[in-house]
């Protein structure tokens, strides 16, 4: 079953709304039987598309793709989950279509089970390393790990404050392990390896970094914490997606405030006023997630919504453009969108069940 959820997740245009379907259908200890169906048994049985289903038929034909990964992984000692094994990460099994593999280097990412998220800017500065070693030593010191996405910036100190107070970090990345991005950060991804922390993918281990890859990412970040602390972050920076992630999941998002003259600032105040918890010391977290109602209650609101995506996702262009599976710069391309308007819209689409990322990164259509 092992191989064959490993196997799915390197075809072109499956996700994991994908393989949950086929689980649902025949089983997940039943699931090796899909070997034996053609194109039209994934139509009628699963009720796929015929563009999914010839993908999904020929691709499971393919035996060396599964082989090559599995020999990828051993030569390079990569361990790896599915969402049907012990070992996978309890909190990251609760939200909706988790990644169904996960490959990692380093500590089991059961080491992970007490974390928090701390992520922001790529452009984040003194004040938000001051932020980050006023919070990091009181989280260690309560054995709670630190979780971020090893971009430059924020996450960078994140997880380089808590090597240094001996705390154990999970560094989440948006491609594959063998290809880590950014490669400037190759020696910090070692040093997590080495001093006790994991650095994670749920992707191919060969793939490159692609924009599509990136919410996938956050969507991880956020599913692997038990609350999520943006450090600093301008107006739009992706970094409030994974805030926004969280809130979705039904996780506690806290935000430290700055200067009001700062333009790192300007995302953090948005997301207090929508009523984050304002993050001073890593106290103010561990009470949020003992008596954390409010926020519950928004993210069971934000989440209400995906009705009305449904509803409307017939007229979207971005959904028609999507029929096939389209990397993000391929739908960028086509259509009047900034790139943070494309991802916003896309997460949307994503939550609403419309569209699902393949494990090549590329966007495709569920309708």
């Amino acid at each position: 079953m092992r191989r064959t959820l490993l196997h799915l997740s390197l075809i072109p245009g499956v996700g994991p709304a994908t393989v949950q379907r086929l689980c649902n259908v025949v089983g997940a200890k039943s699931l090796p039987e899909i070997y034996f169906w053609g194109s039209g048994d994934f139509c009628s049985r699963a009720g796929f598309s015929l563009d999914l289903s010839r993908e999904l038929s020929a691709g499971l034909a393919q035996s060396l793709l599964l082989e090559r990964e599995l020999e990828l992984i051993k030569s390079q000692s990569v361990s790896w989950s599915t969402l049907c094994d012990d070992d996978y990460p309890a909190l990251l099994k609760q939200i909706q279509y988790p990644p169904i593999v996960l490959y990692w280097w380093g500590q089991p990412l059961t080491a992970f089970d007490f974390s928090v998220a701390l992520v922001g800017s790529r452009k984040a500065n003194a004040y938000g390393r001051q932020a980050i070693e006023r919070l990091v030593p009181d989280f260690v010191a309560e054995g709670w790990g630190i979780v971020s996405g090893g971009a430059l910036g924020a996450d960078t100190m994140a997880h380089e404050i808590t090597l240094d107070v001996a705390g154990r970090t999970c560094a989440i990345i948006g491609s594959g392990l063998l290809t880590p991005y950014p490669a400037s950060n190759r020696r910090l991804f070692m040093r997590i390896r080495e001093q006790g922390g994991s650095v994670v993918s749920p992707f191919p281990l060969a793939m490159q970094a692609l924009p599509g890859n990136f919410p996938a990412r956050n969507r991880i970040i956020a599913g692997m914490s038990r609350a999520t602390v943006v450090i600093q972050a301008a107006e739009k920076s992706g970094a409030l997606i994974t805030a926004y992630f969280a809130l979705e999941q039904g996780r506690e998002v806290g935000a430290v405030p700055g200067p009001i003259t700062d333009p790192l600032s300007f995302g953090c105040h948005t997301l207090l006023r929508d009523g984050a918890v304002l993050v001073s010391r890593a106290s103010d977290i561990f009470q949020a997630c003992g008596f954390g109602q409010d926020m519950q209650g928004a993210a069971s609101s934000r989440g209400s919504g995906s009705d009305t995506i449904m509803q409307t996702a017939i007229l979207d262009p971005v959904v028609e453009i999507c029929r096939e599976p389209q990397s993000f710069d391929e739908i960028l391309e086509r259509l009047d969108y900034t790139p943070l308007e494309l991802q916003k819209r896309l997460v949307e689409l994503q939550l609403g069940g419309v569209l699902e990322l393949d494990f090549m990164g590329r966007w495709v259509r569920r309708l």
